[in-house]
C-alpha cells in the first residue's frame, strides 16, 4: 500500500512541473542561489526524535523560476571530528516543485534522499539510507498589517532506500503558520503543528505536538541573519522513548 503511495505522490510531482509551470504565474519570482548555515543545540527529527546533541546545519538551495527547486543539506555533530560516525552526520538531496495551484492554493512536492551515517556511500546495498516523498497544501487566509496567517497539511512517507534501513512509514503534518514582518529589517515566524506519526522507523503510531519560531534580521538585500530560532516537539498520545524535547539555534543566509 505504502508503495502505492509513493508512486502517487511522484506523479503528482511530475504532473505539477509539466501542468502547472506552463501556467502564468502572478508575479514570477528570479533564479535564486541560497547559502545558509545554522547552529542547533540539538538534532531533532521532522517527528521529535532527538538524532544528536550540538550540529551545524548548513544548505544550498537552487529555486528556479518555474517553481523546480534543488536542495544539498548537510548535518555534521559537533561531538568529534567525523563528519559520517552518528546521527548527527547527515547529507540530504532534494528535488522539488513549489507554485500555486487552484484557488490561490500552494502545492509543494517533491522527494529528499537521506544520506545517514556513512555519508557518501549512497550506493552501498546496506544501511540506514531513506527515501522521503512529501507532498504539501498551504493557502494563506490572512495578509494584513503586516501579518500572514497561513494553515497546511503535509503528507510524508518516509521509505527505507536500502535492505537494512528502519522500517517504512507515513507522516502527516497539519498547523498554522503565522508571518510578522515587524519593521523593514525584522521578522518573526512561527509555525504550531500536529504530527501524527503511523509506527514510521519502528516507532510507536500516535500524535504529537510541534513548535517552530524564527527571528531574522535582514542585514542587506542578500544577507539574513537569523537572531534565533527554537523548535519543541511533546508527545501527546506517543508513549515509546520519545519526550518533550526543545533546541535554541542561530545562523546566517546569503541569497544571490
Amino acid at each position: 500500500m505504502k508503495k502505492v503511495v509513493i508512486v502517487s505522490l511522484m506523479s503528482v510531482f511530475l504532473s505539477a512541473g509539466t501542468v502547472f509551470a506552463a501556467e502564468e504565474i502572478k508575479a514570477e519570482k528570479p533564479f535564486t542561489i541560497t547559502l545558509s548555515s545554522k547552529w542547533m543545540s540539538s538534532y531533532l527529527g521532522a517527528a521529535g526524535s532527538k538524532f544528536h546533541g550540538r550540529v551545524v546545519q548548513s544548505e544550498l538551495l537552487l529555486e528556479t523560476p518555474s517553481g523546480f527547486y534543488f536542495g544539498i543539506w548537510n548535518s555534521v555533530g559537533l561531538n568529534d571530528s567525523d563528519w559520517s560516525g552518528d546521527y548527527g552526520d547527515e547529507m540530504d538531496y532534494t528535488i522539488g516543485w513549489s507554485g500555486p495551484v487552484f484557488d490561490d492554493f500552494n502545492l509543494d512536492v517533491g522527494i529528499t534522499y537521506w544520506d545517514c551515517l556513512d555519508v557518501g556511500r549512497m550506493f552501498d546495498k546496506s544501511g540506514e539510507d531513506v527515501l522521503y516523498p512529501y507532498i504539501e497544501l498551504s493557502k494563506e487566509i490572512y495578509n494584513k498589517n503586516n501579518h500572514t496567517f497561513t494553515p497546511y497539511i503535509k503528507v510524508a512517507v518516509p521509505y527505507p532506500a536500502k535492505t537494512t534501513a528502519p522500517e517504512r512509514g507515513v507522516y502527516i503534518f497539519s498547523g498554522l503558520r503565522h508571518g510578522w514582518q515587524i519593521n523593514d529589517k525584522l521578522s518573526f515566524s512561527q509555525d504550531i503543528g500536529l504530527v501524527h506519526d503511523d509506527g514510521a522507523f519502528g516507532m510507536d503510531s500516535g500524535f504529537e505536538g510541534a513548535y517552530k519560531l524564527s527571528l531574522d534580521y535582514s542585514l542587506t538585500e542578500s544577507v539574513t541573519i537569523n537572531c534565533l530560532t527554537f523548535q519543541a516537539y511533546t508527545p501527546l498520545t506517543i508513549h515509546d522513548e520519545r519526550v518533550t524535547e526543545t533546541a535554541i539555534g542561530c545562523g546566517i543566509s546569503i541569497t544571490f
